[in-house]
């Protein structure tokens, strides 16, 4: 009996080990930072109000009125004419990409990663890991809840205007290039002026004038949108493919830019 027991618990321990080792194998470098940075946005109480908290909390501004009926229920069926006229989806995508670069900067994110690190910004240095790789884990969690919010918000304009699939399906094509390029220029500020010197986590966000600027960025990009869609007469299709190819590229070359020269930066930070 006593060895039938060894014989069967050693050989219940093999999958174990082999799970395990997948289980590690599979975690790389970005992915590994990545996680740790939004688990920091979640798990602090600062940070979860006033970067997470952020992208959801737009849609929640438009229905709570609608709710409170009166003339707000006029005002919806406005909306829902107004979302279903074809001759409209132009400048609905145009508001889209707009709104979605100015969501995404609001999170402050990617504009106080950096800030966020405050005293330990010594741990950077040290880690086993490039600067690059590093930089793109802070952008990379401010795209993904910046994405995640404006697809709360498509979801609300779904079942409140009942918006058509395509044009749902081209808002959010349109929102991602926004997106990615509002979170490289927030890194690029928060680089160029990191605020490391506070003793409460609301003074590396509330407090942080990186914030401020990148939201400037966002409004002015969704601005610049809505005059062009409206002062070239463009079709949706066609505001769907420039606005992509135009902030695909600004990416693009944003992204090389940090690339190399926020490296520098990052690199340069006492």
């Amino acid at each position: 009996g006593v060895i039938g027991m060894s014989e069967a618990s050693t050989g219940a321990k093999a999958p174990k080990a082999r799970i395990y080792k997948d289980a590690y194998n599979k975690r790389t470098q970005l992915s590994s930072y990545r996680s740790k940075e939004l688990k920091l946005l979640f798990r602090s109480p600062v940070y979860f109000i006033n970067c997470v908290m952020m992208n959801f909390l737009w849609p929640v501004f438009f229905i709570i009125p609608i709710f409170a009926g009166g003339k707000q229920l006029e005002a919806l069926g406005d909306l829902k004419a107004f979302g279903n006229d074809p001759s409209k989806a132009p400048l609905i995508l145009a508001v889209t990409a707009g709104v979605s670069m100015f969501v995404a900067a609001s999170n402050m994110i990617s504009s106080t990663a950096i800030s966020r690190e405050g005293s330990n910004i010594y741990v950077v240095k040290y880690l086993p890991m490039s600067y690059k790789t590093q930089i793109n884990a802070k952008v990379q969690a401010g795209i993904i809840l910046g994405l995640c919010g404006i697809i709360v918000a498509l979801i609300a304009a779904k079942f409140l205007l009942y918006l058509p699939l395509y044009l749902l399906t081209a808002a959010f094509l349109v929102s991602i290039p926004c997106i990615i390029l509002v979170n490289y220029t927030g890194i690029l500020i928060d680089l160029k002026f990191p605020k490391l010197h506070w003793d409460n986590e609301q003074k590396a966000v509330k407090q942080n004038f990186n914030g401020l600027l990148n939201m400037m960025i966002g409004v002015l990009g969704g601005g610049l949108n809505i005059v062009v869609a409206v002062y070239f007469k463009l079709q949706w299709l066609s505001v769907l493919l420039i606005f992509m190819i135009v902030y695909t590229i600004a990416s693009i070359a944003l992204y090389n830019i940090v690339k190399s020269y926020g490296v520098k930066l990052l690199s340069d930070i006492q």
